[in-house]
């Protein structure tokens, strides 16, 4: 009686275990490879059921139906997760509000395509994969590694666009009578944004500051093929149109703070820094009265941040035009640019960094490197540091980045 229990038991979590998976990799924005890591999971747990069991053929013919029903759906499901995957959607999406008028400043009707490097047999999760090891580490054509998982997972996807029409968004997560407004900004290398796959660095972390208080917006920016200062610009334009519709909105407009992650922490650090109220518009932009107000910002909340390209040379593919970054004397301008610890112009902006030491993705150098000029200019700087991996959860950050903000608008 015992071995049957045992045996039912096995059979129903190896069978849910591989429907679920499947479910996981056609309808669900999670990384692809934890499904199919539990559909191999699941089979196995069939086959050693098999092995395990006696020989009688009753309970033999019911695993075989069984393993045969799981790999009738598991396997088109897994294939068709390959080419044809998810249809994956910023989280409250239909809540967002566009940040632009009717001229959006970099946008025009040109085809993307035309000018990304493409692999269209690239598959989506093989393309997860590579992108990691494509950002990291010295000069590499990885043109593109990066331009084809742009392709499968934003434009492919349905996210973005072909053409250069895209429109950048907010996504409020207001409180009654809250305390100033957060925007944060998610990473993705700059060949995508996490929060269209995740809710890590979007809503999870604005629902921590909503209990806490603290109103916060969701940051939709236009990242590859558009390249530098287009996500600036974003971010500046966001700063910008809360000010402006502070009333409405309900919170104070000298209140807005900005936490980043990973690329979005590059992007909030070059702000601070290099951009503020420098207005970078393209020559086929006309300002409007939004882009007259100020766009300077109370404190700047990074977190496993890269503050420098040159530990992810490579990255400079997502974000500047490839032909200067494969010439050497250019691409040598761009990391000198971009090199923030070179470029610190902040000690009017109080900053929170948060890093590990164990990061694969960022090399935490750069980081302490920009610390350390951060404090020798005398900045008003909090730094938390442990020993863990690029994309650690909120409970590594959160306790003292929320004493932090308090701190900042006592």
């Amino acid at each position: 009686m015992k071995n049957q229990i045992l045996n039912l038991i096995i059979i129903i979590f190896a069978s849910l275990l591989i429907v679920a998976s499947t479910i996981g990799i056609l309808f669900v924005s999670i990384h692809p490879a934890f499904p199919v890591l539990g559909i191999i999971l699941g089979f196995s747990a069939l086959f050693a059921k098999s092995l395990l069991s006696d020989q009688r053929r009753t309970r033999c013919i019911g695993c075989s139906i069984i393993a045969c029903m799981t790999l009738l759906i598991s396997v088109p499901s897994f294939y068709f997760g390959l080419y044809f995957p998810a249809p994956f959607r910023v989280a409250d999406y239909d809540q967002r509000i566009e940040i632009w008028s009717n001229s959006i400043a970099g946008n025009h009707n040109g085809h993307k395509l035309k000018d990304m490097e493409i692999n269209y047999n690239t598959r989506f999760i093989t393309s997860s994969l590579a992108l990691d090891k494509a950002l990291t580490g010295s000069y590499r054509d990885e043109e593109q590694t990066i331009d084809s998982f742009t392709y499968a997972h934003s434009i492919k996807t349905g996210i973005e666009k072909q053409t250069y029409q895209d429109v950048p968004y907010l996504i409020p997560y207001t409180v009654e009578n809250g305390q100033g407004a957060v925007i944060i900004v998610c990473g993705g290398g700059f060949a995508k944004k996490n929060i269209a796959t995740s809710t890590s660095e979007g809503k999870d972390v604005a629902i921590t500051l909503n209990k806490h208080g603290i109103n916060a917006f969701v940051l939709y920016y236009r990242s590859n093929p558009y390249q530098m200062p287009i996500p600036q610009l974003d971010l500046q334009r966001a700063i910008r149109y809360l000010k402006a519709s502070a009333s409405t909105l309900g919170i104070n407009s000298s209140q807005i703070g900005l936490i980043g992650f990973s690329a979005g922490g590059y992007q909030i650090g070059s702000f601070i820094n290099q951009i503020q109220n420098n207005n970078l518009f393209p020559s086929s932009y006309t300002p409007d009265d939004v882009d007259n107000i100020d766009a300077s910002v109370s404190f700047a909340a990074m977190i496993y941040p890269f503050l420098t390209y040159k530990y992810n040379i490579p990255m400079l593919f997502s974000s500047f035009d490839s032909s200067l970054i494969k010439n050497d004397r250019s691409r040598a301008s761009i990391l000198a640019k971009t090199h923030l610890p070179s470029h610190f112009l902040s000690t009017d902006v109080d900053q929170f960094i948060c890093y590990g030491t164990a990061d694969n993705i960022v090399n935490y150098h750069g980081t302490e490197e920009y610390i350390e000029t951060a404090i020798n200019h005398g900045t008003n700087i909090v730094v938390s540091k442990n020993n863990y991996n690029h994309g650690f959860s909120q409970k590594y950050y959160m306790p003292q980045l929320l004493d932090f903000i308090d701190d900042c608008w006592q």
